[in-house]
């Protein structure tokens, strides 16, 4: 116990060292759980350096925008959703256009409430134009070259009569698959092909049914089972294709358990994400962290990254969740209220070069931009120096950041893999003790 009470006081004075050396301090706390649930404080490992408004772009101010999408060639797009307008900007923000209106078919068209946006390698854009009832695709040279509406029309036996095709998120993989999510609609995520053709449905969340509604549910006559609440799984929230085409996807709650909230689906359908870590993905530890803020975190979006890290926004307490391949939690950073790196409705994140982090505030109407600090930058070097076989210097590296963190479960766990690597199983051990990891250590 005494060890533990030193090495939070020893990681609270390294954080004050850090901040300081960025030239500022923030309005909110990083940490990360122990291996008993409990958060501990750790360094800044984002630190908030600009916030953007679209007055700031000259294009007037942002109105409830929903989603951020950095297209292959680091073109970041910016789904003005009250506004009916796609923005297009460079990675400083210079504006480089503006879609809210397209002809097709000799009609000039708008854009209703627009919820999604997703650009392939190519340059090919596609929108999800919610209230419009469709998806609009759009060429290269930004020339509309199909309007996709109506997949039920050809399927009225796999959609319920009161369905009407909202869509809210898309991606496209290689081969042309494109998954869309869709508003009311219980199925999974659906996929078409490029000409908007059905193709069926994968990642079906499976429904968790308590005991009780089991009992009265094997009970009940007829008629009263007609009125006992229908246990549907809810809709994904968000979804974004990995590097190796995968779903990375978040289910927005409900009769899901909250452990399994955060997905990684295979082309077909298969929830494949690892959860080998001290506990599982799933933002804050509502029994391990209590806050203000009651309740577990509302997830509300998610991007991959390199080495397969993937971060994850909760809403309901502003924070982002960075997790590496295991599902061990790396660190996390903002808060909820008004100051810089702090929000009132998060609604997208998205990474936009070098490492920054952008985050979108639905409310505030703003875009604030995150630099990563020495402490994250050492942490994603030791994650990339051991995923490429350098594991002399992956353990250097995780040994510069324990210097950093002397609580830093996660570190003694990436010295120790790294040793283990090179045989050194007594090393290996020590530093797996260290880390509080069981299974590694046996």
């Amino acid at each position: 116990m005494r060890f533990r009470r030193c090495a939070a006081l020893f990681a609270a004075i390294m954080l004050v060292a850090v901040v300081s050396g960025h030239g500022q301090a923030v309005m909110y706390k990083s940490y990360v759980f122990d291996a008993w649930g409990t958060a501990v404080p750790t360094p800044e490992p984002y630190m908030p350096v600009k916030t953007v408004y679209g007055n700031d772009l000259g294009i007037g101010n942002f109105r409830n925008a929903q989603d951020l999408f950095v297209a292959p060639d680091g073109t970041l797009y910016i789904v003005d959703t009250g506004n009916n307008r796609i923005v297009a900007t460079d990675a400083d923000f210079n504006v480089l256009a503006v879609h809210d209106r397209f002809e097709f078919a000799g009609e000039t068209h708008t854009f209703k409430n627009p919820k999604g946006v997703f650009v392939t390698d190519d340059g090919q854009m596609f929108v999800a134009d919610t209230l419009n009832l469709r998806v609009v695709h759009f060429d290269s040279q930004g020339n509309c070259v199909g309007i996709i509406s109506d997949p039920e029309k050809d399927n009225t036996e796999l959609f319920p009569d009161y369905f009407r095709f909202r869509p809210n998120k898309i991606a496209v993989d290689q081969a042309g698959r494109m998954y869309v999510t869709v508003e009311g609609l219980y199925e999974g995520i659906m996929v078409l092909d490029l000409d908007g053709r059905f193709r069926g449905f994968v990642g079906a969340p499976k429904v968790r049914i308590g005991f009780w509604d089991y009992f009265w549910r094997r009970i009940a006559s007829d008629e009263q089972r007609k009125r006992m609440r229908h246990l549907l799984p809810t809709e994904y929230s968000s979804m974004y294709l990995d590097q190796q085409g995968f779903i990375l996807t978040i289910v927005s709650g409900g009769d899901v358990n909250v452990d399994q909230l955060i997905r990684r689906l295979s082309p077909a359908g298969v929830d494949v994400l690892r959860r080998d870590g001290l506990h599982p993905p799933m933002g804050d530890l509502y029994t391990g962290y209590r806050s203000q803020i009651s309740g577990y975190s509302q997830l509300v979006d998610i991007i991959g990254r390199d080495n397969d890290v993937y971060s994850v926004l909760d809403q309901r307490r502003g924070r982002v969740f960075t997790y590496d391949r295991d599902g061990n939690l790396l660190y996390v950073f903002g808060g909820t209220g008004q100051g810089e790196g702090l929000f009132v409705n998060p609604a997208a994140l998205e990474e936009l070069g070098s490492g920054n982090m952008v985050v979108l505030d639905a409310s505030n109407n703003s875009i604030t931009v995150f630099a990563p600090t020495e402490y994250a930058v050492m942490i994603h070097a030791a994650l990339d120096h051991y995923e490429h076989g350098r594991y002399d210097q992956a353990a250097e590296m995780w040994q510069q950041v324990i210097r950093l963190n002397a609580n830093y479960e996660l570190a003694y766990s990436g010295v120790a893999a790294a040793h283990l690597r090179q045989g050194d199983y007594q090393t290996a051990m020590q530093y797996y003790k260290l880390g509080n990891n069981r299974s590694g250590y046996s």
